[in-house]
């Protein structure tokens, strides 16, 4: 068996390339989906009681719910209602990232692509008006902005007056006209008024997604809002997952505002993925001592910290490694916690396989608190020490009702912190015989 195929060979030499092969072209399995599904149902309740964390499996009977489930194969007539299936029915273990996914499922490959420019729109006089434009980061090509490249640069209050050629009004779909047209070269008329005088016409490149640009354009928009709220001595980092994006933004954004003397930590939507105790350390980082240069004001070790007060913000959709996040910052003291209380899925979760390539999880790493000797987090979350709804009325105004309940609370501890000073010692003689500093 070599590369896909195989081949029949002897065992008294070494094979040479292409010596032996057994053609496959032909070979065809028939399938019986009812029966497979059938074989994958019952496999089911035969791995949970040998995988998951609790042997007790939450007091539930895996026979019974064997029988219990069973006369619904009957009324399922696809793999997606298979999976339907099965997380109905391993609901009743009543855990967190307990779910069941894919297997033998058509792929649908034709689909077409929408086109988007990265911008804000509104109707005004007839006609599509930019709002706002996003402009991502030239530097990164996962926040490429279409409208914000050199040679376009869109500006808030021009409008879109064609695309390709074909005219928009407030009577056409902008986003039909840009149907298969990520990552294509088209043509955008811009201009000042309504009527078209002075427009100009731009090459431009839409993207397929602008989930990116939105959302780095909401971290910065938080974070100039709690710089300007706390007077300038207040910073702001996302942390979007503890996987590889929480700690590319958490390393760029923190150390990038040392100079700041407290910092808001949003988590709110952190979608999770390892344990994030690295953050919790660098946060509780105070000064250990200081070196005095020959110029200039003395600099405490460790440099890179923020040693003043912190408040985190948290939401409902945060979870998973979101939940520990917030769990180990209020263990550890590092401060406030304000908002909604988080997922309540603090367990770890590997799956096994199914015939058909499909899996499901068996829950198998739960979270206790060994100073209590209890089961914690998984099926409530972590409460905030501050409780604060998002103010639906208040975010269609552009305000955010929890950021400012934190930020008051950090302009609350900054009132009273003081920034450490050093004041280097006299310096020493050393002319004396064993003299030390």
């Amino acid at each position: 068996l070599q590369g896909g195929s195989i081949s029949v060979v002897s065992t008294m030499a070494p094979a040479q390339p292409g010596q032996g092969v057994v053609d496959l072209s032909g070979l065809r399995m028939k399938i019986d989906p009812k029966a497979e599904w059938k074989q994958m149902f019952h496999e089911v309740w035969r791995n949970e009681p040998l995988l998951f964390y609790a042997d007790n499996l939450h007091g539930i009977d895996p026979q019974a719910m064997d029988r219990r489930y069973e006369p619904f194969l009957e009324g399922i007539a696809s793999r997606e209602d298979f999976n339907y299936l099965l997380e109905d029915m391993t609901g009743e273990l009543s855990i967190g990232h307990m779910w069941a996914g894919g297997g033998d499922i058509p792929s649908l490959r034709d689909y077409v692509p929408g086109g988007l420019l990265g911008a804000d729109f509104k109707f005004e006089n007839g006609r599509y008006r930019l709002s706002r434009v996003y402009d991502g980061e030239r530097w990164n090509p996962g926040l490429y902005a279409p409208l914000a490249q050199p040679g376009v640069l869109a500006k808030p209050g021009e409008y879109v007056l064609a695309i390709d050629g074909r005219e928009l009004t407030d009577a056409t779909d902008l986003y039909e006209a840009l149907e298969g047209k990520a990552g294509k070269q088209v043509k955008v008329k811009l201009g000042p008024t309504p009527d078209g005088k002075d427009s100009r016409e731009v090459t431009v490149l839409p993207v397929g997604s602008e989930a990116g640009l939105r959302r780095q354009a909401w971290v910065e928009d938080n974070r100039r809002y709690v710089e300007k709220a706390t007077g300038g001595r207040g910073g702001y980092v996302h942390v979007p997952d503890t996987a590889q994006g929480g700690w590319t933004n958490f390393t760029r954004y923190y150390y990038a505002q040392t100079g700041k003397d407290g910092i808001v930590v949003d988590e709110r939507f952190n979608s999770g993925g390892l344990i994030t105790d690295f953050l919790i350390r660098e946060m509780l980082k105070e000064p250990s001592g200081a070196f005095a240069p020959r110029h200039g004001r003395e600099m405490p070790t460790p440099a890179a910290a923020i040693y003043g007060p912190k408040v985190m913000l948290i939401n409902s959709l945060s979870g998973s490694g979101g939940d520990m996040f917030p769990w180990l910052f209020r263990k550890h003291q590092v401060g406030k916690i304000v908002g909604k209380r988080t997922w309540g899925g603090l367990i770890a979760s590997f799956s096994f396989g199914l015939i058909d390539g499909g899996r499901v999880n068996a829950p198998d790493w739960a979270f206790f608190d060994p100073a209590t000797n209890k089961w914690d987090v998984e099926g409530w979350g972590v409460d905030p020490d501050i409780d604060v709804e998002m103010d639906p009325f208040l975010w269609r105004q552009g305000k955010d009702s929890q950021l400012d309940r934190a930020v008051a609370e950090l302009n609350k501890s900054l009132a009273t912190y003081k920034k450490p000073t050093f004041k280097r010692p006299p310096y020493p003689v050393k002319t004396g015989v064993g003299g030390r500093f």
